[in-house]
């Protein structure tokens, strides 16, 4: 046992901490966190940053998998149709690009991909320089269709309490304005 910032603290030798997660550390960070850090009898267990961080991949890959598991059944990638849920009204791929937090460049073959499935097109605006993308009349449907499945299929969150729900947005949100 050795005193760190004050407290108490169990340590395990690196080596074998480590020994057990050469195949997979993130599907065993729910061990790792029992054997890493774990304060004296009467206080709370500690939680190392690399846990949350581990925790949080976790979190976003089930999120990942449920939502391609739902947006699959409609032909389209993961991708696509957050580019189709996305365009609520008409943008340009710059605009669309920062909302989807990627590289323009990458908007560009998606909307290609998009155009062929004829879900999208691309219009003038105001300014004739920049093309917008919008919704066809077959890409508003399956927006609805899309809107519907994911919301019928939803990520399991139910288990918090509308309260643990809103703590926990509030936290994504400062985790991801941080950046």
């Amino acid at each position: 046992m050795i005193r760190l910032l004050g407290r108490s603290h169990f340590m395990i030798p690196q080596w074998l901490m480590w020994s057990c997660f050469d195949r997979d550390p993130i599907a065993r960070s729910g061990q790792w966190l029992r054997w890493v850090s774990i304060r004296c009898m009467a206080e709370e267990t500690t939680v190392p940053p690399r846990v949350v961080g581990r925790l949080l991949i976790q979190v976003a890959d089930r999120a990942k998998d449920a939502f391609g598991a739902a947006v699959g059944k409609h032909g389209l990638t993961a991708t696509q149709a957050r580019t189709v849920l996305s365009l609520h009204e008409p943008h340009s791929m710059r605009e669309l690009a920062a909302a989807m937090a990627c590289d323009a460049s990458n908007i560009t073959g998606i909307a290609d991909r998009l155009e062929r499935l004829g879900l999208i097109e691309r219009v003038s605006g105001s300014d004739r320089r920049v093309k917008l993308l919008t919704l066809t009349a077959a890409g508003r449907k399956v927006r609805r269709q899309l809107a519907r499945a994911v919301s019928s299929d939803p990520f399991p969150t139910d288990v918090l309490t509308e309260a643990e729900q809103a703590e926990l947005e509030r936290l994504l949100r400062k985790i991801l304005a941080s950046r």
